[in-house]
């Protein structure tokens, strides 16, 4: 079936939750920036490019109901991901995910995160200097 969704989640072979993966993350400049500095494709794996669990922001499910959506796009820029988690700590359970992209299409409002990398960024990444 054709699907239109730009975020996937990704899990290991016994359903463990690993992070998440979108379709930037997988745009063919971040690719190429991976090859510049010398990986090759074809070893370059989902794990590489997504959003890791770990780097993941995280709201507690008690701590959402008492939340602005500032509170939440806030933790999301600070996180550098597009997305949190909503976790349940008295079940250990994921219960949502929110994206940064979903509140602006809502509220009809641009959020503003790193945009695809420019030349600048790449050329700081080869040679290992600060982009600044």
């Amino acid at each position: 079936a054709l699907t239109r969704a730009r975020l996937r989640l990704v899990v290991d072979e016994r359903g463990e939750f690993l992070g998440v993966v979108t379709d930037r993350d997988l745009c063919e400049s971040r690719l190429m920036m991976r090859v510049a500095a010398g990986e090759h494709r074809d070893q370059i794996l989902v794990r590489d490019l997504m959003c890791h669990r770990r780097d993941l922001s995280a709201f507690e499910y008690e701590e959402l109901a008492e939340a602005s959506v500032r509170d939440v796009l806030d933790a999301l820029h600070d996180s550098g991901c597009r997305h949190c988690l909503v976790v349940d700590s008295g079940t250990h359970s994921i219960r949502g995910l929110i994206a940064a992209s979903d509140i602006a299409r809502r509220l009809r409002m641009e959020v503003e995160f790193d945009s695809r990398p420019t030349f600048s960024a790449i050329f700081a990444a080869l040679h290992h200097v600060p982009v600044g």
